[in-house]
């Protein structure tokens, strides 16, 4: 079964891919915390500095507003901030 998505939600997901390659660019493909290149930068995950669900939007999806961490780290941030 196929699921149609919007145009708003295609538009949403294209900002998003755009904005994980520019993360990839800024880091050089390493964690922005503890610096380690040696995981993929595949397994790298965009974290939200103000989170989204503490009162943010769709528009904080943003290259000043997010970084991309490691899972340890990610969830270290997250333990920190929540």
């Amino acid at each position: 079964m196929r699921v149609k998505l919007s145009q708003r939600t295609k538009d949403r997901l294209t900002n998003l891919a755009e904005l994980r390659r520019q993360l990839i660019e800024r880091s050089g493909g390493r964690c922005e915390e503890c610096q380690d290149r040696r995981r993929d930068w595949r397994g790298l995950q965009m974290s939200h500095i103000q989170h989204r669900k503490m009162g943010g939007s769709p528009s904080k999806d943003t290259l000043e507003n997010t970084r991309l961490l490691c899972a340890p780290c990610h969830d270290d941030f997250d333990r920190r901030t929540n």
